[in-house]
């Protein structure tokens, strides 16, 4: 039986306070490092942990997504097949098949891949009225923004740093950062692990001295 959602409701029923983003990414350490020291912290908090691809097999999490089609999902079966037949421990390279109890949002129904759930692309995009999805990571984000009761949104392993691709990785950067400003409108604030290449310095560009404000909102804004 197929599994596909109809609305943001039928992957995520109940009110949702925060999650926690896991990307394969240089700071994805620094969430291995809190864990180590605080536990799963996210489930005290009321959150849930979102892997994105890969992540999703090396962290205990609630959900996994890879927001691909089917054709492009299978492609990435096929070549792990032929490149791993024999994946040391008895691990399957492609490991979604096998996420026992996880549910894995694609992008379409792929039928190999166990508890498949289908990301509602028409529903998210009418929502916020935009097509600016450039990873996965970004359809992530939206969802989460749908979620009834979302506060806060932390990622680690998220860093866009791959070497080689600076052009791609810029633009997805940038799409990032357009999802925070379309949380941030609706009160979810974004948080991300010092030295995270998601935040920027921190200063007023224009200004040689660091204008000092409150930074609550001002009343009639």
């Amino acid at each position: 039986m197929e599994h596909l959602l109809q609305s943001v409701s039928d992957l995520r029923p109940y009110p949702l306070k925060g999650i926690v983003l896991v990307g394969m990414g240089e700071s994805a350490w620094d969430l291995m490092a809190r864990t180590f020291a605080q536990g799963q912290w996210w489930k005290r908090l009321g959150y849930e942990l979102w892997g994105i691809n890969a992540s999703g097999y090396a962290f205990r999490c609630d959900k996994v997504w890879s927001i691909h089609d089917a054709s492009t999902m299978q492609d990435i079966f096929d070549e792990l097949d032929e490149s791993c037949p024999e994946a040391p421990d008895g691990v399957d390279p492609t490991w979604m098949r096998d996420l026992p109890e996880v549910p894995v949002v694609c992008g379409e129904y792929v039928k190999e891949v166990k508890n498949c759930l289908v990301y509602p692309l028409e529903t998210v995009a009418k929502a916020y009225q935009t097509d600016n999805f450039g990873s996965t990571i970004d359809y992530m984000l939206a969802f989460a923004g749908l979620c009834p009761g979302m506060e806060h949104i932390w990622s680690y392993g998220t860093d866009f740093n791959f070497h080689g691709r600076e052009d791609e990785i810029e633009m997805r950067r940038h799409c990032v950062k357009y999802w925070q400003g379309r949380l941030a409108e609706r009160g979810i604030q974004c948080h991300f692990p010092a030295g995270s290449k998601l935040l920027d310095d921190g200063t007023y560009y224009g200004f040689k001295q660091e204008p000092e404000f409150d930074m609550e909102m001002a009343s009639g804004c």
